[in-house]
């Protein structure tokens, strides 16, 4: 006879609820032998995937004990690898073959090379080989699920436990996978915990069948339609070119047709042509390029601030305490507010600058990825405990990846704040010490009633903006959020 692999003793599990402790699971008691099929089988409700929660690690018995191996189960780990019954349990910024081979990597210690062999291996076995380089989102439902089989055979786990994985399919797509998994499960040799409230199979029930040969596909002609169309990226930037286009004419017919005086609000063509010799004879760039120093130089120490603030937070309750305190007095707080103390501080120069640049941008960026943060789906949490990763591990492995959406906007707001605040800030400097950036062009320009160059300055603030938003925020996107599938492309 096979040995005992999982011992369930005397189990209760228990939740606290407002009305009081609600017990969902008492006095259950099982073993499952190594190499066995085990099947929980029993209506919804009843407690089947609490105790299986339980046995994963992610619960405590409120009584009783779990063992695998004789020994305590106390946490999460790669030897009980769970398939959930949700199809979010997959990394939507990794591919199926990096779905499968990062957990061989932080998990089992391989080196890349191994890890994707190996994985490749697992993803031939579930009939999968040619979705390799597929990201989770462009995967129907039981495409999801053969993955997240996958991951956990290729694991090697002591005891594969699986939660109604297949409860969200349709019945053709179920009962293949089932026979699938069966086939898959002789070749791996793996015990498995099987949960389900699904009745036996007695037969198949006589049902009448319609063809649907060729849905889907499109005509020759309706393709050669759409490749003469534009494409929706390039009706995107059409827009935003006509957008600003527009604006552009009406500020030029609006100062000409209401003969606004220059010196107060010059014409658009005046202010093109200040702004193109400024740039022509080296004036904009190098006010420029020193504000674009001092404004990254900021951003990136508020970076590095804000990921060890926020990966402290999620990872103990103090530091969560201390980030939200933080938070609420500072992030009110303006930063052209801190400039005297700045002064004193650092003295006159950029490091004065960058400190109130820091201190803008710091706070929505950090309050921005906390919130992506706790926000991650607790199926992912879950994945990423029962790979075994804790810690800063778990951060970066994680929830970063999932939490990148909120990050970018992080960024973003950041990005915004700081030009505000180093605009601001030089304007001051030009005053104290005659040193500085587009702040101080745009003051000087303005205290010798050279408007058309004050609008110039501004010009260039907006001119960098829709760059960076466009060519470097855009690439980004489509590049991580969107290729993964989490966000959608731009229209």
């Amino acid at each position: 006879m096979a040995a005992d692999l999982l011992r369930v003793v005397d189990v209760a599990l228990a939740y606290e609820r407002h009305e009081g402790s609600f017990t969902a699971v008492d006095g259950v008691s099982l073993v499952v032998r190594e190499g066995e099929r085990f099947v929980l089988f029993g209506p919804s409700g009843c407690g089947k995937s609490t105790l299986l929660q339980a046995m994963a690690g992610f619960l405590r018995p409120s009584r009783g004990s779990i063992e695998l191996d004789g020994k305590p189960v106390l946490a999460p780990g790669p030897d009980r690898v769970v398939v959930f019954q949700e199809f979010d349990q997959l990394l939507p910024w990794r591919t199926v073959l990096g779905n499968v081979a990062y957990p061989l990597r932080v998990a089992r210690g391989m080196a890349a090379a191994q890890a994707k062999a190996e994985a490749l291996r697992y993803v031939e076995l579930v009939g999968l080989a040619g979705f390799a380089q597929a990201h989770p989102h462009q995967l129907s439902g039981g495409m999801k699920q053969r993955v997240a089989i996958a991951r956990a055979l290729a694991l090697s786990p002591r005891i594969l436990l699986m939660d109604e994985p297949f409860a969200s399919l349709d019945a053709i797509t179920r009962r293949k996978l089932q026979d699938d998994l069966l086939a898959v499960l002789r070749a791996a040799r793996t015990t498995l915990l099987f949960v389900t409230h699904s009745g036996p199979r007695h037969g198949r029930q006589p049902c009448r069948r319609i063809a649907a040969h060729g849905l889907g596909r499109a005509s020759a002609a309706r393709r050669r339609r759409a490749a003469r169309r534009m494409s929706p990226r390039a009706r995107w930037t059409l827009a935003k070119v006509a957008v600003v286009a527009a604006l552009l004419a009406i500020w030029e017919l609006a100062t000409r047709a209401f003969h606004v005086s220059p010196l107060l609000f010059p014409p658009a063509s005046t202010v093109l042509r200040a702004f193109a010799r400024s740039v022509e004879n080296g004036q904009v760039p190098g006010y420029a390029a020193q504000s674009l120093q001092v404004l990254l130089a900021g951003m990136g120490i508020a970076a590095v601030l804000t990921l060890a603030l926020t990966g402290v937070a999620v990872t103990t309750r103090t530091g969560s305490a201390v980030l939200e305190t933080l938070t609420s007095m500072f992030n009110p707080l303006p930063a052209i507010a801190l400039m005297p103390l700045s002064l004193l501080w650092f003295g006159l120069g950029t490091g004065s600058l960058i400190f109130v640049v820091v201190h803008s941008v710091l706070w929505p960026m950090s309050l921005n990825t906390y919130t992506g943060f706790v926000t991650v789906a607790p199926t992912l949490r879950k994945v990423g405990q029962n790979l075994g990763l804790r810690g800063w591990h778990f951060v970066a492995g994680i929830l970063l990846p999932a939490a990148f959406p909120h990050i970018l906007t992080g960024v973003k707001i950041g990005w915004a704040f700081s030009w505000r605040t180093v605009i601001a800030a030089e304007m001051v400097f030009g005053v104290a010490g005659s040193q500085g950036g587009l702040g101080w062009f745009i003051y000087q320009n303005r205290f010798e009633m050279n408007t058309e160059l004050v609008f110039a300055g501004l010009v260039t603030v907006i001119v960098i903006g829709l760059l960076v938003e466009n060519l470097l925020f855009r690439w980004l996107e489509r590049a991580t959020v969107v290729r993964w599938g989490m966000s959608a492309p731009q229209r």
